[in-house]
């Protein structure tokens, strides 16, 4: 006995899910001289060590990296509203972003616009001091940074 297979027509291709949803996308940090901005949905503190591990190639030989923050063993993602995923690279970025959450009266950061830049390498000597990354945010339709003594949006 043959099985009837009867088709239900869709009329828009909306409804249907992409490859993209299946596997997050992740979006790289800036380096010295870039930036990126994000619009985002969350953020997530990763504890997992299958998580947050990784290996790469370099020089055709494999090497181990973590995204836990320096210090901890833990990392920060920052999840975009696309679902894309960025990790924060430094404690002078979550820092930053975390003010910003404090200024707006943010719990998740979501609906938060960002712009992480990256204009300095910190690990040169003369850089140390000096601010190697700027996070802002779009407040009143502009990315703004917060001033570091006053709070106050520069």
């Amino acid at each position: 006995m043959e099985e009837i297979v009867e088709f239900e027509e869709v009329e828009e291709q909306e409804e249907f899910s992409t490859m993209d949803e299946l596997s997050p996308q992740f979006i790289r940090s800036p380096k010295v001289g870039e930036t990126v901005n994000i619009l985002v949905k969350g953020f997530k503190i990763v504890k997992d060590k299958s998580v947050l591990e990784f290996t790469f190639d370099k020089n055709g030989k494999q090497k181990k990296a973590s995204n836990a923050l320096s210090s901890v063993d833990y990392g920060i993602q920052l999840i975009t509203d696309s679902n894309a995923v960025f990790w924060i690279s430094s404690w002078a970025v979550w820092g930053q972003t975390k003010a910003i959450a404090k200024k707006l009266e943010s719990k998740n950061l979501a609906g938060i616009e960002l712009e992480i830049s990256h204009p300095l390498n910190g690990m040169i000597e003369e850089n140390r001091e000096k601010e190697c990354w700027i996070v802002k945010a779009k407040v009143s339709g502009e990315f703004k940074k917060l001033g570091r003594e006053t709070n106050e949006w520069e």
